[in-house]
């Protein structure tokens, strides 16, 4: 199930919170930024990359775990960083998704947690108030990708969101 207009909306706007706590105004957004915001309201954050890509049989892309007052982030350090940016930031997301009620309660309670993980990692990677900026300035995904050190494939998926295109 796609996630609704009001959804996206709620999830940008605390991706733009987020960020300007953070005192973000353009890209790129790395992951280590949004670990820090993390330690301030809820705990520690450990990372544990993952350099088989795997655990066990089981393959992973990223993983969060939390136990006595810390959060274990770990991800696939075989992928491109920009997609480890993307898949660290994405287990942020399930942090404020399962530990910050007034974010799940104001997306929809436990649906679609997946969902809403990958399209606040994608505001967060692709903010969409930053992108609009550059893409006045720029309409060249590959261009824009390399200003947000991100996959130009996260660059496109922004620009149809926001109704924006080449």
């Amino acid at each position: 199930m796609a996630l609704s207009q009001s959804a996206r909306k709620t999830i940008e706007k605390e991706a733009n919170a987020i960020l300007a706590e953070l005192k973000i105004t353009k890209p790129p957004v790395v992951a280590s930024l949004l670990f820090s915001y993390i330690e301030k309201k809820f705990g520690p954050v450990v990372e544990a990359p993952i350099s088989s890509g795997s655990i066990g049989n089981k393959k992973i892309e990223g993983f969060v775990q939390s136990g006595k007052g810390m959060f274990i982030i770990g991800w696939d350090a075989k992928r491109e960083k920009s997609i480890q940016d993307y898949i660290k930031i994405h287990e942020v997301g399930h942090i404020l998704y399962n530990h910050g009620d007034s974010f799940r309660k104001s997306v929809g309670g436990y649906q679609n947690s997946e969902e809403i993980c990958d399209y606040f990692a994608l505001c967060v990677v692709v903010n969409p108030k930053m992108l609009k900026r550059y893409w006045k300035i720029n309409q060249n995904i590959l261009s824009l990708a390399n200003i947000f050190e991100t996959s130009p494939a996260y660059i496109s998926k922004m620009l149809s969101y926001q109704g924006l295109s080449n």
